[in-house]
């Protein structure tokens, strides 16, 4: 049973349905300054603070950031959103029917409502761990946009707490044993991921990943704008999939 999934890398499985389906955003500003360059651009709102806006739209599902974001970046946008408010209520429901519908990809429908209730409670409780995770901005660097003259990027360096569950995941591996998920019967599967829910929901935000994004300024540095900012959203999903015991 279940081979779709065992053949999917964990990072894929979830991410592309988080990548999908959130277009937005929370966590508090965290308060940094970039770090000064002669001509440095100066917008309403710092590389860092920038960052976290994002962070929360993309990680956190904070409407009011969201919605700062937005007016933020609309004269940058021709007047339109960069951010659409509306999906956050929506966004949990979406990933989680795109989840559940690839991991019974190809598996008989009399077995598929047999594992309905363990796969909806999973995917829910993935997309709160997600919600859960604390990501701030840390510093950034500004430097002359070779491809744009006149135009500065930021790099900005961030680290996020994303919920620890790997303690307990790793107590319960015996009982877990994802890599056979193809060969289990309905029962097993149920209470492997019935396990695996429950050491993600107790999980706290403890263990940290980094990384960076870029922000670009506009002509008339008012603003800055992403283009990678959902490498963070990936890179904290894979940090908290990839917790799960695969042997």
């Amino acid at each position: 049973m279940f081979a779709a999934f065992r053949k999917t890398a964990p990072a894929t499985f979830i991410s592309a349905g988080l990548l999908a389906s959130l277009a937005v955003v929370p966590h508090a500003m965290a308060q940094g300054q970039s770090q000064a360059q002669t001509q440095v651009p100066t917008p309403t709102l710092s590389p860092e603070q920038t960052a976290n806006l994002y962070m929360a739209a993309l990680v956190n599902d904070d409407t009011a950031q969201a919605r700062q974001l937005d007016d933020y970046l609309r004269p940058g946008m021709d007047g339109k959103d960069a951010v659409d408010v509306k999906l956050i209520g929506e966004a949990e429901a979406h990933i989680a029917l795109i989840t559940a519908d690839h991991m019974k990809e190809g598996e008989p429908p009399q077995l598929q409502h047999k594992v309905d209730d363990a796969i909806d409670r999973f995917t829910r409780t993935l997309v709160a761990a997600v919600a859960r995770t604390k990501c701030s901005a840390v510093s950034s660097s500004v430097a002359p946009n070779s491809d744009a003259p006149g135009r500065f990027v930021a790099t900005v360096n961030y680290t996020c707490l994303v919920p620890d569950a790997q303690p307990q995941l790793m107590k319960d591996q015996a009982r877990i044993d994802v890599a056979n998920l193809d060969k289990m019967e309905p029962a097993q599967f149920n209470e492997s991921f019935r396990l695996v829910s429950n050491a993600y929901a107790a999980a706290q935000a403890t263990k940290p990943v980094s990384g960076v994004f870029h922000l670009y300024s506009d002509a008339d540095r008012k603003y800055w704008i992403s283009t990678d900012a959902n490498d963070v959203l990936t890179a904290v999903s894979r940090a908290i999939l990839t917790q799960i015991p695969r042997s």
